[in-house]
C-alpha cells in the first residue's frame, strides 16, 4: 500500500535480514537501518494529515483565497484533486474530495477520512470559531461561529481544514 492508506511494517515488505555483513556502509544498506526507516514510515501513515484545503467564506458561493494556499493532498495539488467547498446553510460548509484518487505510482485508493480540523484565519479584531467532522470517507462538514455561538458565513473571512 502506499499513502493515504495506513501501512504497518508487513505491508512494507515485514522485517529484513542482512543475508551478508554489510562491507561498506557508504554504499550497502545494513537491514537494521533499512527496518527502522521502513518501521518509521508505516508509523506515519498512521497519523499523517491526508489532505488541507483553504477557501474564503460568501453568502452564497464560498470561493478560493485571492492569493497564497488553497489545497494540497498526499496525492498532489492540481486542480482535478481539489475538493469542492458548498454552502449548505449559513455558516455550513461541505468539502467533497473525489472517493478514489491515484497515488504517484498511478495506484487507486479509496479515501477514508478518520478526523478533520478546521479554524478560521482572523485579520481583524472580530473573533471566529470553526468545528470540522468527517461525514463520509471523503466529505468533511465545517461550521463556522460568531464569538457568540452564532453560524456565521465568515464572508471575506479564509477557512482552513485539515484533514487525517
Amino acid at each position: 500500500m502506499t499513502l493515504p492508506d495506513i501501512d504497518t511494517l508487513s505491508t512494507l515488505g515485514g522485517q529484513l535480514v542482512n543475508a551478508d555483513p554489510v562491507m561498506d556502509a557508504t554504499t550497502d544498506l545494513d537491514a537494521d537501518a533499512d527496518n527502522k526507516s521502513r518501521a518509521d514510515v508505516a508509523m506515519m501513515t498512521r497519523t499523517g494529515i491526508r489532505a488541507m484545503r483553504r477557501f474564503t467564506g460568501h453568502g452564497t458561493t464560498p470561493t478560493d483565497p485571492a492569493s497564497g494556499f488553497v489545497h494540497e493532498a498526499m496525492w498532489g495539488s492540481i486542480s482535478g484533486v481539489k475538493p469542492t467547498v458548498v454552502r449548505s446553510g449559513a455558516g455550513i460548509w461541505l468539502l467533497t474530495w473525489t472517493a478514489t484518487q491515484a497515488d504517484e505510482l498511478g495506484e487507486s485508493h479509496s479515501l477514508n477520512f478518520r478526523a478533520a480540523e478546521a479554524w478560521v484565519e482572523v485579520t481583524s479584531t472580530t473573533f471566529y470559531n470553526a468545528t470540522a467532522r468527517v461525514t463520509a470517507a471523503n466529505v468533511v462538514e465545517v461550521r463556522t461561529f460568531t464569538a457568540a455561538g452564532v453560524l456565521d458565513d465568515v464572508v471575506g473571512f479564509n477557512v482552513v481544514v485539515l484533514v487525517w
